[in-house]
């Protein structure tokens, strides 16, 4: 009551900020996978660290192929699963 609530979640900065402090993370050497092109892969890009969208939830290959330029939901990887990632 009184109080503006702060949003801390996907794809908020914040919620980014603290993973990187909390844990002192390079953003350069750090990888954020998830199956979600508008929300993880968005997510990942608006903080800037590098992106691999696992085809094994709800995005496509498809939707991939169908962005274009400087779209912020365009990842820097693809890969079918996390085994295929983790074989990568």
């Amino acid at each position: 009551v009184g109080q503006e609530a702060i949003v801390v979640g996907k794809p908020s900065g914040r919620f980014m900020d603290q993973v990187v402090d909390r844990y002192k993370l390079d953003r350069s050497r750090t990888l954020m996978v998830g199956d979600r092109l508008d929300t993880d892969i968005a997510f990942g890009n608006r903080n800037g660290v590098q992106t691999c969208l696992v085809l094994s939830g709800v995005s496509s290959q498809a939707e991939v192929d169908l962005l274009q330029g400087s779209d912020e939901r365009i990842p820097n990887y693809v890969r079918a699963d996390l085994q295929g990632l983790l074989l990568s």
